[in-house]
């Protein structure tokens, strides 16, 4: 966002947004894996009940600082646009890194999976640093260490919000796998429910190219003070997420049986969780475009408060859904649509409020 906003008014300022990024991003990733591995026998043996999977949550942990630093990257690539350069790279990386896992699967189960997934990230770590490197040098955008402490307040403002965001995202949806495992037969079930999942991944795949696409655009439209452009361009990505998501969702649920059957006897009845869960893709990508709005208009705490509320709301109501009413993985697809439609509402109220103030104040600026 703000590498887009400052790379051709203000290169040297982009510049030290980096540095300090770089900085930031690795140490939260090396805290939060710290945190993780001291924090793993009690998550193996209480929270997952199986303790054997200790190893495991510990060589997992390297993937917390791997995954910071392929973010930091991602970020760079995309506010300078340089999305050919990102597919590529994205490209190499994925078939590198399925051959390692595969391998690691085959030598030493999952913990050789886990083992391989992390080695994959480590070289894509090393690839985007080559390829960020030359792709700064076009823009003549330097990476700059100095003058730290200046970038203080956009911790406050952005970097600490966004990352306590993500946490309680990412933590939730963890926690409501943790609510389905200790169930019986919860492993079971959290496989039919993954292998269901995978497609809610897929479906996000072309809104989340066109979610990166777009945040650089607007954020470059906002610096340049062009409000009106960049209501267009936020209408432009919200319409095309609907066209994109709502034709494959359908799609998806008029085939929902025989894909499921495609995994197996065991996954055929699931169908019914793979509607829940394209439909649940339809209210993530379009929120996740809403969401864009609030970081291009520096409105991250608000972001953080959102999604606050939706990780309540889904912990909630899949302890209800699944333990109380025992719906079991239909009960957590459920809950994840719930609050997703909860979420969308409260984001969408508060975007098109932050548009219309920031339209009233530009209007009086004019006038003054």
């Amino acid at each position: 966002k703000h590498v887009a906003e400052y790379k051709t008014t203000a290169p040297q300022r982009a510049g030290k947004v980096i540095g300090f990024s770089l900085i930031f991003s690795i140490m939260t990733g090396i805290l939060v894996a710290l945190v993780f591995i001291l924090l793993s026998p009690v998550l193996a043996s209480e929270a997952l009940a199986r303790p054997e999977l200790l190893s495991a949550l510990r060589v997992s942990s390297l993937m917390l600082v791997f995954g910071a630093w392929i973010g930091f990257h991602n970020g760079v690539l995309t506010g300078i646009e340089a999305f050919k350069t990102l597919a590529i790279t994205n490209a190499i990386s994925g078939i590198f890194s399925s051959g390692l896992i595969i391998f690691g699967a085959y030598v030493g189960g999952v913990l050789g999976a886990i083992a391989g997934m992390a080695a994959g990230m480590f070289f894509q770590c090393a690839l985007n640093s080559y390829v960020m490197k030359k792709s700064l040098a076009i823009y003549e955008i330097p990476i700059i260490f100095e003058g730290i402490k200046d970038h203080f307040r956009l911790i406050w403002n952005f970097s600490l919000p966004s990352m306590l965001a993500g946490l309680i995202h990412w933590s939730s949806i963890w926690l409501g796998n943790v609510v389905l495992v200790n169930r019986p037969n919860g492993y079971a079930e959290m496989g039919v429910y993954n292998a269901a999942y995978q497609w809610f991944s897929a479906l996000l795949f072309l809104p989340a190219i066109l979610t990166n696409v777009i945040l650089p655009v607007l954020s470059q439209e906002k610096g340049s003070d062009d409000l009106v452009s960049v209501k267009k361009t936020f209408y432009l990505g919200l319409k095309s997420s609907f066209a994109i998501l709502i034709p494959l969702a359908l799609l998806l649920s008029l085939l929902s049986s025989r894909i499921m059957s495609l995994y197996g006897p065991a996954f055929t009845d699931a169908w019914p969780i793979l509607i829940v869960i394209a439909f649940m893709a339809v209210v993530a990508g379009t929120q996740n475009m809403l969401t864009n709005m609030l970081a291009v208009m520096d409105r991250m705490w608000l972001h953080f408060m959102v999604n606050f509320i939706w990780g309540c709301l889904f912990i909630l109501s899949a302890a209800i859904l699944v333990l109380f009413l025992n719906w079991g993985a239909l009960g957590l697809a459920i809950s994840g649509l719930l609050s997703y439609l909860a979420k969308l509402l409260i984001i969408t109220l508060l975007v098109f409020r932050t548009l219309r103030i920031q339209q009233d104040t530009a209007f009086d600026m004019r006038a003054f």
